[in-house]
């Protein structure tokens, strides 16, 4: 193909009479999605592109919505289609709904893979992503684009809520373990994420230095700190440590920072458990969002329904499990041939909330245990291989779960390769 072929023109050059006499039949308008430098494929429904056309984001797409409604207006037929690639066209697909313009969405790993199939060269840039764009839906490779449920809108808004959260607060709570390991390491062994009995503690005292000075007081906030306090004798633990600690003593500039990361780490915490009610409480309004939140949790469930939807959509457990990133892609060439790995497509957040699933229910069940640990990558030393076999077979009886199924956990596996000890989950 030649380079002009993907020369493009201004909208409002667009000459409608023009691009119906050379195209019979449905009219099709293949998207790249930008979020100022739009470009779309004025295609016939052969997929053969006729005009491309690029118009600015928000202020020329009036004339291009114009535009779509000319071509229904002289009897035609017109299907938009586009990428689903973030939030950038979201306003733009809003308004062709509002106009009743049936709109598809092709996947970009599609048309990343049939770039060089198109015309012998492996380049993607705008104006030819939509001439993939076209080609690809008139094959049948593009599926209607569904509306969100009002359930999956509010588990999404939730889900970014959280992330907002405990993302920070993760990372704190990384920068403060990093500083009691050198100036506190007793007490660095005794704190767990879970808690917050240490941020209380140094939210007031920063270092093991001033608590050794105000033992009685920090006693008091020790005690009597949220949800009863610590045990009388992991308090003197606590306090015995500040006097004898190996740590290195912390300038004041040094503590002012500790104390006002602690300070930000308590309101953090507040921030997320008042997200987790709510997200309990949207799990406990819905009844396929509850079943799924009774087996992996209240945030993974309601991760899976935002990023991915309900499962109850999918056809297959196997579509879900796609849907994931799950699914298993084999290199068949060279040095690895054989070797298997997930492919990792779609939203990391839910592979990383399914993960955390995975691993409560390897503690807690122990026959989801045994087969972990007779896996064979678990007895070779790669520990994340056994966890991810068991993160797909959990996906897939999430499939089922959400159609009303039990959870049995038995039903994962070949009970008959397992000692008899470990049936009971």
């Amino acid at each position: 193909m030649k380079k002009s072929t993907y020369r493009t023109m201004a909208v409002q050059s667009v000459d409608v009479l023009t691009l119906l006499s050379v195209i019979a039949g449905r009219v099709v308008l293949a998207l790249d999605i930008a979020k100022e430098a739009m470009v779309f494929a004025v295609a016939d429904s052969a997929g053969k592109t006729h005009a491309l056309v690029r118009f600015s984001h928000p202020k020329e797409t009036s004339v291009f919505l114009h535009l779509a409604e000319r071509f229904r207006e002289l009897g035609r037929e017109v299907h938009a289609v586009m990428e689903p690639t973030g939030l950038y066209g979201e306003a733009l697909r809003h308004q062709l709904t509002l106009r009743d313009f049936v709109v598809y969405r092709v996947d970009p790993k599609r048309c990343h893979d049939f770039r060089a199939v198109l015309d012998g060269v492996s380049s993607q840039h705008d104006a030819k992503s939509c001439t993939l764009i076209a080609a690809l839906h008139a094959q049948g490779i593009s599926s209607p684009w569904r509306q969100r449920s009002d359930t999956e809108e509010q588990a999404r808004a939730l889900v970014d809520e959280h992330r907002l959260y405990a993302e920070p607060l993760e990372v704190l709570y990384g920068r403060m373990e990093a500083i009691t390991a050198a100036a506190w390491p007793e007490l660095n062994e005794m704190m767990e994420q879970r808690t917050s009995w240490h941020l209380r503690l140094m939210s007031k005292y920063p270092c093991a230095q001033d608590v050794a000075r105000h033992r009685d007081e920090a006693r008091a906030v020790l005690q009597h700190g949220g949800r009863g306090g610590l045990r009388k004798e992991r308090v003197e633990r606590v306090l015995d440590t500040a006097a004898t600690t190996l740590g290195v003593p912390m300038s004041r500039g040094r503590r002012i920072v500790v104390q006002r990361t602690a300070e930000r780490m308590l309101v953090l915490r507040k921030d997320v458990e008042s997200v987790e009610k709510r997200l309990r409480e949207l799990c406990a309004s819905d009844a396929a969002l509850g079943r799924l939140a009774a087996v992996v949790g209240p945030v993974a469930a309601t991760a899976l329904f935002a990023e991915v939807g309900d499962p109850e959509q999918y056809a297959s457990a196997g579509a879900l499990e796609k849907a994931c990133g799950l699914n298993l892609r084999e290199a068949s060439s060279g040095k690895h041939k054989g070797k298997l790995h997930i492919t990792k497509r779609g939203s990391s957040r839910v592979r990383h909330y399914l993960y955390l699933a995975t691993l409560r229910l390897i503690l807690s069940s122990s026959t989801a245990r045994a087969w972990y640990e007779r896996r064979s990558a678990h007895t070779a030393g790669h520990k994340m291989k056994a966890v991810v076999a068991l993160m797909r077979k959990l996906v897939r009886a999430l499939f089922h779960v959400a159609r009303g199924a039990p959870f049995q956990v038995e039903k994962l596996f070949d009970l008959r390769r397992l000692d008899n000890t470990s049936r009971a989950a």
